[in-house]
């Protein structure tokens, strides 16, 4: 038991550790300049540099990536770029609204499911049975916000 606990334990930290490079370099070299972002219309390329060095933008990535990883495990989203607030706070205000929408899907989900199951077991094999079926795949490959709407 104790090994099966242990695997699994080091899955998820090399699973977390995965997924926070993946987020890591799709902000680092997926996105615009955040200095841009910031600046809008009052971009120069001296008071972009500014923002550069206070982001700590011009360290080597590896130094950028244990900050990132460092913040991650305190909290610290940091700022939205957009509206100045913090983005912990931005993420807890919407969460109600996440959670109304994915329990709204999961409950339509559900009941969708156990109604064409039952009338696909009806039906097995007949056209009535695989078209339910694809109609199901098709809902389930759906993101719950779709769903949901």
């Amino acid at each position: 038991m104790l090994k099966f606990v242990t695997k699994r334990l080091v899955a998820a930290i090399v699973l977390i550790l995965l997924s926070s490079s993946l987020v890591f370099v799709a902000l680092t070299f997926g996105g615009p300049d955040p200095a841009m972002l910031i600046l809008r219309e009052n971009f120069t390329e001296v008071s972009a540099n500014a923002i550069r060095v206070k982001l700590g933008l011009f360290d080597p990535l590896h130094v950028q990536y244990l900050r990132f990883l460092k913040n991650l495990l305190h909290g610290e989203l940091g700022t939205s770029w957009y509206n100045g607030k913090p983005v912990i706070q931005e993420v807890l205000e919407a969460f109600p609204f996440t959670l109304q929408l994915t329990l709204g899907a999961s409950l339509v989900a559900l009941v969708m499911g156990v109604f064409n199951g039952v009338l696909a077991a009806y039906y097995q094999g007949t056209w009535k049975d695989h078209t339910l079926r694809v109609i199901m795949l098709a809902g389930v490959s759906l993101p719950d916000f779709v769903i949901g709407l």
